[in-house]
C-alpha cells in the first residue's frame, strides 16, 4: 500500500482519561449548570466528556455527560478546587482514596495506588492540553472503526477512545482517511477482531498503517469537504451528509489510484475544487447550511458530471473500486 506509516508522520496518538471512578467525576448537564451557578470557576474544570460509543463518522452522539478535570499533571491543591467541586468528590472519598504505597492488606476499598490524591483523576494526563486542540477522535473498540474531527478542540474522550493530535499535518484528510471505504478494505484486519464484530483499534495498530501524504490543494479538499460533511450531519442534512460522504470516499480513492480512474473519466478533485471557492468552515451555520445545500443540489443535479461519475465508480471499475466499496462497507 502506498504512503509512511502513521509513526513516520508529524501525529501524536493520546488515549482518553481513565479516572479510576466514573461515578465521581462524571457529572450530567443539570448537575454542571448547578455548579457553575454557585462558583463561575467551575468553567476551568468542568469539560464535555465523549465517550467511545458516541463516536461517529464525522459526527458524535454526544449525551451531554460532563467530567471533572482535576488531572493529576496540573498539580493543583485541594483549595484551589471550587468548594462545590469538593463537596461533591466527598461523597465519594473512600472510594476514591489511592490505596497506600506498601499496602499488604486484602480488602482495600479505594483506588490502585499511584501519584495521585483523592480528588483527582487516575491518569495522570500529562497531556491534557492536547484536548483542547483540533484532533481527530476514534473509539478504541469499534464494529465501523469511525473517526470525528474535533475541530474546535471541545471533546474529552474517555479511556475508550482515542485523539489523533498534529500542528503540521492535515487532521481532515486523516478524518476522511479513516472513514473511508478503503481504510477499513485494506486494513481492518490489522486490528484485532474480538467478540461481536468489532475491533481493537489501539495505538499501537494504528500507528502502523500507511497513509499517503496528500499535496497542498488535497488538503484544502479535505479541509472543506470534511467541515461540509460535519455541518450537514450535525443539522440533520442528512440528503446532503450522504452525498458528501461519497464524494469524499471517491476523493480519497483519487489520492491512491488517479491514473486507473484517469483512464475511466472518474476524476473528481478538480471539478469539487470549482465548486468550493469561497467556502469558509468559520462562517455561520446558516451561511454553512446554504452552502452545503446549494452544494448538494447542483453536484448531484442528474446532468451534473460529478453525480454521473458517483453512479458509473464502481460498474467502470468492477475489479478495483468495486472491490474496495463492497469489502469496505460499513
Amino acid at each position: 500500500m502506498q504512503g509512511l506509516p502513521l509513526n513516520q508522520w508529524d501525529v501524536q496518538i493520546y488515549r482518553g482519561v481513565l479516572t479510576g471512578l466514573n461515578e465521581a467525576f462524571y457529572i450530567t448537564k443539570e448537575q454542571r449548570d448547578t455548579f457553575r451557578k454557585e462558583d463561575s470557576r467551575c468553567d476551568e474544570f468542568l469539560v464535555p466528556l465523549l465517550r467511545g460509543r458516541h463516536i461517529n463518522r464525522y459526527t458524535t452522539d454526544w449525551d451531554e455527560t460532563w467530567m471533572i478535570s482535576t488531572f493529576p499533571a496540573r498539580q493543583l491543591s485541594e483549595s484551589q478546587i471550587p468548594d462545590c467541586l469538593i463537596r461533591h468528590l466527598e461523597k465519594f472519598r473512600r472510594s476514591l482514596e489511592p490505596r497506600p504505597a506498601g499496602w499488604s492488606g486484602s480488602g482495600w476499598s479505594g483506588r490502585k495506588a499511584g501519584p495521585y490524591e483523592w480528588f483527582e483523576v487516575q491518569d495522570v494526563i500529562s497531556y491534557h492540553e492536547e484536548f483542547s486542540k483540533p484532533k481527530v477522535i476514534y473509539p478504541e473498540i469499534t464494529k465501523y472503526i469511525p473517526a470525528y474531527f474535533d475541530r474546535a478542540g471541545y471533546y474529552y474522550p474517555n479511556n475508550k477512545g482515542f485523539i489523533l493530535n498534529s500542528e503540521t499535518e492535515s487532521l481532515a484528510y486523516l478524518t476522511a482517511f479513516l472513514n473511508s471505504h478503503l481504510f477499513r478494505c485494506c486494513y481492518r484486519d490489522n486490528f484485532p477482531e474480538l467478540m461481536g464484530n468489532t475491533y481493537e483499534v489501539r495505538k499501537i495498530f494504528v500507528e502502523k498503517i500507511p497513509v499517503k501524504k496528500p499535496t497542498d490543494i488535497q488538503e484544502k479538499l479535505f479541509e472543506s469537504l470534511v467541515s461540509l460533511v460535519q455541518h450537514a450531519k450535525k443539522v440533520g442534512a442528512l440528503s446532503a451528509a450522504n452525498f458528501l460522504e461519497d464524494l469524499i470516499d471517491a476523493c480519497v480513492m483519487e489520492c491512491y489510484f488517479r491514473d486507473h480512474m484517469a483512464e475511466r473519466d472518474l476524476l473528481f478533485h478538480d471539478k469539487i475544487m470549482e465548486r468550493l471557492i469561497g467556502y469558509d468552515p468559520d462562517a455561520s451555520e446558516e451561511d454553512q447550511s446554504e452552502f452545503h445545500t446549494l452544494f448538494h443540489i447542483t453536484l448531484n443535479s442528474p446532468k451534473h458530471p460529478v453525480r454521473n461519475q458517483l453512479l458509473r465508480l464502481t460498474a467502470d471499475s468492477p475489479d478495483l473500486l468495486a472491490v474496495i466499496k463492497k469489502e469496505g462497507a460499513v
